[in-house]
């Protein structure tokens, strides 16, 4: 499988601290996984060829989803809060 990985910010371009971070793939199944203390999250062993969407839960701020096709590992899938 492949990693799946990158960094949830603030709107100031601070790293966001226990946000979560959820994958769902076209099944229905999700992985969650929490944000570092610096704002890096990582989804290990990632099936090739899904189409996954991924959204982050914060208590501060808003974030949008996005839709990502797996074909290699991904390292920068980076995530900004709106206010």
């Amino acid at each position: 499988g492949f990693e799946v990985a990158g960094r949830v910010l603030t709107p100031d371009g601070r790293g966001l601290r226990n946000g979560r971070v959820t994958m769902l793939d076209s099944n229905g199944v999700a992985q969650t996984v929490t944000t570092s203390s610096f704002g890096y999250y990582r989804f290990e062993d990632v099936a090739p060829g899904g189409t996954f969407t991924v959204s982050v839960v914060s208590k501060q701020y808003r974030f949008g989803l996005r839709t990502v096709s797996v074909t290699g590992s991904l390292a920068d899938l980076d995530f900004v809060g709106l206010e």
